[in-house]
């Protein structure tokens, strides 16, 4: 295992690719984030015939970023270097795309030790408009003197909020330096009141797409949905005021919550495929994630 730079996995990106003309993984990383990522972070670069490996540290744990040219030799090639990995360090897997090639993919993980923390599906988001968007504004109208942007300084807060609750590792919590970026881009928006958050919007809009990561009230202020409803509202119209176009929006249901999963069918919230398999080969002892 080594350090990883742009010219080294790029290298092994290459070998590999020469070896196998079809790659799956889930290393989606143009050569200008790959580079901002290994000046950033003290990444490691593990090789084998028929995989290489990205050691990413975020939060308390490490990702695991990959790209293998045979499935079926990946719990093989984890095992070439998985018992030098130091045990206080857990590991953390995203498998993503669509099942049933997901799941089988999973499985190989699943076959070197890891284990499934949480299955997320993607969902078409429904966007309010019409009598929707109408019954909704009166909510964003009561609310309007606490809604508005996040600032900088409110990033562990923010953080906070999100950790209350989700799962560190099950749903891809940003870190506080992504969190910062978002903010830059308008891509937080919040509900505040005496300096504190009480709900907030986590989000970005990409090729005409909204992707609505985390939508998030302080369980003390849950009830009614009012303050989920003012803010999507406000990100709809200052959305619109910013001139961003979207046509359609995207969420993640955790595959486990049978009974959210159903509610959200009602709103015609459907899955569109596409999983994540957020897997973790834990360390021993109590989980610092």
């Amino acid at each position: 295992m080594r350090a990883a730079t742009l010219e080294t996995y790029s290298a092994a990106y290459d070998a590999l690719k020469g070896r196998y003309p079809r790659l799956e993984g889930n290393i989606f990383l143009d050569a200008s984030r790959l580079a901002a990522l290994f000046s950033a972070k003290p990444c490691l670069l593990e090789e084998t015939e028929s995989a290489l490996f990205l050691l990413t540290p975020r939060h308390s744990f490490h990702d695991v970023l990959f790209l293998t040219g045979d499935a079926g030799e990946l719990p093989k090639a984890l095992e070439k270097w998985l018992p030098a990995w130091p045990a206080a360090q857990p590991l953390r897997v995203s498998v993503i795309g669509r099942d049933p090639e997901a799941g089988a993919l999973a499985a190989q993980f699943e076959a070197a030790g890891f284990g499934l923390v949480k299955k997320l599906l993607r969902t078409r988001v429904r966007l309010p408009e019409g009598r929707m968007l109408a019954a909704m504004r009166p909510f964003a109208e009561e609310a309007r003197g606490l809604l508005g942007y996040a600032r900088h300084g409110a990033e562990e807060e923010i953080l906070e909020i999100l950790r209350e609750s989700f799962d560190l590792m099950g749903d891809n919590l940003p870190e506080l330096a992504e969190i910062s970026e978002r903010i830059d881009e308008g891509g937080v928006i919040v509900a505040r009141k005496a300096g504190r958050i009480l709900a907030l919007n986590y989000f970005a809009v990409q090729s005409g797409v909204l992707h609505s990561f985390y939508d998030v009230t302080r369980k003390e202020y849950r009830g009614g949905g009012g303050l989920f409803m003012a803010l999507a509202v406000f990100m709809r119209d200052e959305l619109e005021a910013r001139g961003v176009p979207y046509t359609r929006g995207l969420g993640w249901r955790d595959a486990a919550q049978k009974r959210l999963l159903r509610h959200a069918l009602k709103n015609d919230q459907r899955p569109d495929g596409i999983v994540i398999y957020n897997m973790r080969r834990p360390a021993p002892g109590p989980d610092p994630a």
